[in-house]
């Protein structure tokens, strides 16, 4: 999918159940790749998307709950243009549950690899590798926003090569972490205002 001119998404499921994406080549400059609003049982798989302007990947609980969304075995290349490579957020009135993030390759962002804000409850992020980052850039972050602070995270087997910080939490509960490599970065883990996380 290849857009005509700068657009907002290349494609969105909003309010819908078991919607798939599978397999889709997206080029930019689509401002969001794929998106999903407030659904249920989303699957993002084996994707390519490559410079993407703003997110890549975006999971986004606004005015409900987005739950059990699956990104598996995505491919983002953000070529120095895309700013978050898979982004998930929920709102001050909005939130995310059971999302995983599984097996993809990220490559060449600006800002994020993968994040998490907000919202998002029982959430497992794993076996994804990370490289090629900005150098301000966080390989995985899991932070306070919007009001509210994530909720029972694990985050497990990642590779994250090049980067500012590799891993950075921020204000979370319940936070698992093991067994993640991390290399060639500023900082390595950073972890403030945490409660009961193991690292």
């Amino acid at each position: 999918i290849s857009p005509a001119g700068s657009v907002a998404a290349a494609v969105l499921i909003e309010g819908s159940t078991d919607g798939t994406v599978r397999e889709c080549g997206i080029t930019g400059p689509f401002y969001v790749g794929v998106e999903t609003l407030n659904s249920n049982g989303t699957r993002i798989i084996d994707n390519t998307l490559s410079g993407c302007v703003n997110r890549a990947i975006y999971v986004y609980g606004a005015s409900g709950t987005d739950s059990h969304t699956l990104v598996q075995g995505n491919k983002i290349f953000g070529n120095s243009l895309t700013d978050y490579g898979i982004n998930c957020n929920g709102s001050i009135a909005g939130s995310i549950t059971n999302l995983r993030i599984l097996g993809n390759t990220i490559q060449g962002v600006i800002a994020q690899g993968i994040g998490l804000g907000g919202s998002v409850r029982d959430s497992v992020i794993s076996s994804n590798s990370l490289s090629a980052l900005g150098t301000i850039a966080t390989g995985i972050l899991l932070s306070f926003a919007n009001g509210n602070a994530f909720l029972n995270a694990t985050v497990s087997s990642n590779t994250i090569f090049t980067a500012g910080t590799g891993i950075d939490l921020i204000s979370g509960n319940a936070v698992t972490l093991m067994g993640n490599i991390v290399d060639n970065v500023v900082v390595g883990l950073r972890v403030r205002r945490a409660t009961s996380s193991v690292c």
